[in-house]
């Protein structure tokens, strides 16, 4: 018997409302391709960091490395 394959990922968003509904439509495309999203944190196939190029950087790296409470 072939195991099932579980498709889930988890996202985390960081700035302002551009980038949450960028992700908004990221997890809505992969719902329809039948993707769970999870929390941060639990076991994920892949994980996506939302953030602006400048600005999120630092932060980003902090919350990465466990520095700053996201």
């Amino acid at each position: 018997m072939k195991a099932e394959k579980i498709k889930n990922y988890s996202i985390t968003t960081l700035g302002c409302k551009v980038n949450h509904c960028e992700s908004e439509s990221i997890t809505q495309l992969l719902k329809e391709s039948e993707w769970i999203s999870v929390p941060l944190g639990e076991d994920a196939k892949f994980c996506i960091m939302n953030a602006p190029a400048a600005s999120g950087r630092g932060h980003s790296l902090g919350i990465i490395l466990g520095n700053v409470p996201n």
